[in-house]
């Protein structure tokens, strides 16, 4: 088991840009291509969210959204830089540390579905929708 009963929760890390135009939103959608799955043969069924943590209005808020192949949780970020570049995890990871705007994270949940040791893999697929 992965050292929990329930849930577990993650963030990204590496380079994340993306382009358009300053101050625009830009939607990115995020869909669970495959559940973990062990020794690529059986799902575990652990259930996948994006949790959204925002701190626009002076107080910590989150909500959170289900992850599934057909049913995409939606990221908004907006480009900061004056060429209309940004970069998703340094902005997330920027405003977790200073406790300002909004950043997402993973949150892996029904873990004790997991009973075998070994190696669990899975895919995120990431799709940018109603970008300018």
């Amino acid at each position: 088991k992965l050292n929990s009963a329930t849930s577990l929760i993650g963030s990204w890390n590496g380079d994340f840009k993306v382009s358009g135009e300053k101050g625009q939103e830009i939607k990115i959608n995020v869909y669970l291509d495959q559940n973990f799955k062990y020794a690529n043969v059986k799902d575990t069924g652990v259930t996948w969210q994006l949790v959204k943590s925002d701190y626009s209005s002076g107080t910590l808020e989150t909500s959170s959204q289900d992850i599934s192949k057909t049913t995409p949780a939606s990221i908004s970020f907006w480009p900061y830089n004056d060429d209309g570049t940004g970069d998703l995890i340094a902005s997330w990871n920027h405003n977790r540390e200073n406790k300002q705007y909004s950043f997402y994270d993973i949150q892996i949940s029904k873990l004790n579905s997991v009973t075998e040791a070994g190696d669990y893999t899975a895919t995120l697929k990431w799709e940018l929708a109603d970008s300018p």
